[in-house]
């Protein structure tokens, strides 16, 4: 192979990463648009509810879980205009050493306003990480 033809073949890679990339981003900020409280993964036994009502940047929220798996955590993901823009995990089991309370903002990335968030009820188990339910809301500014 060439220099040219494998300069070539580089760049098609990179436009591929950079389409993936794209492509997952897109869903993940989607999944998170999705807004009104919805849930998913109930057929497994496993639910998650946020406990406010209309909740506000800068406020402290809580979950209301149940899992058919032991030591559940819970993964809250906030997107503004598609970019995530806050991540916070809380062990959701007995012994856990943190309060399971979320603030929603501020973050470097976050400073203030609404935001689209997602809540993932997560079984970590074997180095793995399932979603087994999930519910979105809107953050207002």
């Amino acid at each position: 192979m060439s220099l040219r033809e494998a300069w070539k073949y580089g760049l098609y890679l990179a436009v591929v990463a950079a389409l993936i990339l794209a492509a997952t981003s897109i869903s993940g900020s989607a999944l998170a648009a999705k807004g009104g409280n919805g849930h998913r993964g109930a057929s497994n036994g496993s639910s998650i509810t946020l406990d406010q009502t209309d909740p506000q940047f800068g406020d402290q929220v809580t979950f209301t879980i149940s899992a058919s798996f032991d030591n559940p955590w819970v993964r809250a993901r906030c997107y503004v205009s598609g970019a995530l823009v806050y991540e916070q995990w809380h062990g959701m089991y007995e012994g856990y050493r943190f309060e399971p309370v979320f603030t929603l903002g501020p973050t470097p990335s976050w400073p203030g306003g609404g935001a689209n968030c997602v809540a993932d009820l997560i079984e970590r188990s074997n180095n793995k990480t399932t979603v087994r339910a999930s519910t979105s809301f809107d953050v207002s500014p």
